[in-house]
Parts: structure tokens; sequence; C-alpha cells
């Protein structure tokens, strides 16, 4: 039975990972039984993609374009104004509240930064890196708030008006 052919490469690794779990001797028992679990994996597997392949259905392993559209939990309790709001039309629509919030937020991790070094000589790489990361989160926060605006999810009243002119 191990000599099976294993099509699916996560079956394999996941076969091979139950084999070398650790470097100590492993009883011929539970490696026997660890074995026969990975074997029972992959039959689990091989039946859910004849099931798969037998009503019709395509498995998610064989699709072949992965779906980028941005889908809720939840319905959006203001006014639609793009679901799906393009890079460009998102950071066009920061407003003076995102910009504070990115600033602050920069400002704030260049402060830590410079206080987390703690010898003299890297409190100035320290803070380069601080700000940096301060600079990358405040501008995700800003684009997510302005992105949320776009597709109705939190209060947007200014983009209403403004682009329903």
């Amino acid at each position: 039975m191990l000599g099976r052919n294993i099509s699916c490469s996560y079956q394999k690794a996941h076969f091979h990972a139950l084999l070398s779990v650790s470097a100590e001797p492993v009883s011929s028992v539970r490696a026997e039984s660890e074995v026969a679990e990975a074997e029972d994996d992959y039959e689990i597997a091989a039946e859910e993609e004849e099931e798969d392949s037998g009503s019709g259905r395509r498995s998610s392993h064989s699709q072949s374009k992965m779906n980028t559209d941005i889908t809720a939990s939840t319905k959006p309790e203001y006014p639609v104004i793009d679901r799906n709001p393009p890079f460009p039309k998102v950071v066009g629509n920061f407003s003076t509240l995102d910009y504070l919030r990115f600033t602050t937020i920069t400002g704030i991790s260049v402060t830590v930064g410079y206080l987390s070094g703690i010898k003299p000589g890297i409190r100035g790489p320290s803070m380069v890196t601080g700000g940096l990361i301060g600079l990358m989160g405040g501008f995700m926060y800003a684009y997510q708030n302005s992105a949320g605006r776009l597709m109705g999810f939190f209060p947007n009243e200014d983009e209403v008006a403004r682009y329903k002119k």
C-alpha cells in the first residue's frame, strides 16, 4: 500500500510529513497508525474528487481562474457608490480625516521606533523601520476607510453627494 501513486501534491506532502514528524525514534505501531491515517485521508480526498467529477461540478483544485471579486458577509448599510472600487479611485477618495489618521499613525510609529532604540547607534535605523511600518499601516487604514465608504459599509454622505453629480 505504501507504493501507491499519490497524485495530489498536498496529499503527498501530508503523507511525508506524517512519516517525518520528529527526529526521535518512533515505534513501529505508531508509524503504522500514522501511515494508515494518511492513506485514509488520501482515500477520502479521492472519493470527494470522484463525487465532484460525477456530479458535473468542478473541484476546487482544478479551477483555472481565481475569483477576485470582493464579497462580504454583511450587506452594506449605506448607498453603494462602487461595489469593487479600483485602487486609483480609492486613493483619490481619501478625506481630510483619512490623511490626518495616516500622518498621525506614521508620526507615532516614528516616535515609538526612536524610543525603542536602546543603544544610541540603533536609534536611527529603529526610527526609520518604525516609520516605514507606520507609513504602511496608516496607508492601509486610510485605504480601508475610503474603500468602505465607496462600498457602502461606512457613512458616506459626502461621497454620495460628490459622485451623484
